[in-house]
C-alpha cells in the first residue's frame, strides 16, 4: 500500500509505502479506506457501493474524508485532510494505492 500526501504550503511528503499480509476476506472497503496512523480515529461516516467506498474519519487532531475504488486484487483512493497542529490547522490532498502481490 502507498500513501502520498501533498500539504498546502509544505509541499509533496515523502511517499509512504507498507507491506500488508490480508488473508481471503480481509481487504474489505472499511479496512482499506483508513489509512495507516488512524487507528486512533472514530469512523464518522463509512459507506460503500459497488466497487466504490468512501468514509470519514474525526481524529483529535483533525478530520480525513476519502473516497476510492477497489477490486479484488487492487485499489486507489484520493482523500482530503484537516488537521490541527501546534496551534495551526494544515489542510492537504493525499493519495492511496494498493495491489495484492501474493498469498501470506
Amino acid at each position: 500500500m502507498t500513501q502520498e500526501v501533498n500539504i498546502e504550503g509544505m509541499g509533496q511528503m515523502p511517499p509512504m509505502t507498507d507491506r500488508q499480509c490480508l488473508r481471503d476476506g480481509e481487504a474489505t472497503a472499511e479496512r482499506l479506506s483508513r489509512p495507516e496512523g488512524m487507528q486512533d480515529c472514530r469512523a464518522e461516516r463509512q459507506q460503500v457501493q459497488g466497487d466504490r467506498f468512501s468514509a470519514t474519519y474525526v481524529c483529535r487532531e483533525g478530520r480525513i474524508e476519502i473516497d476510492g475504488r477497489m477490486a479484488p486484487d487492487r485499489y486507489d483512493g484520493t482523500g482530503r485532510v484537516d488537521m490541527r497542529e501546534g496551534g495551526q490547522t494544515m489542510r492537504g490532498q493525499m493519495k492511496m494505492s494498493g495491489r495484492r502481490i501474493g498469498n501470506c
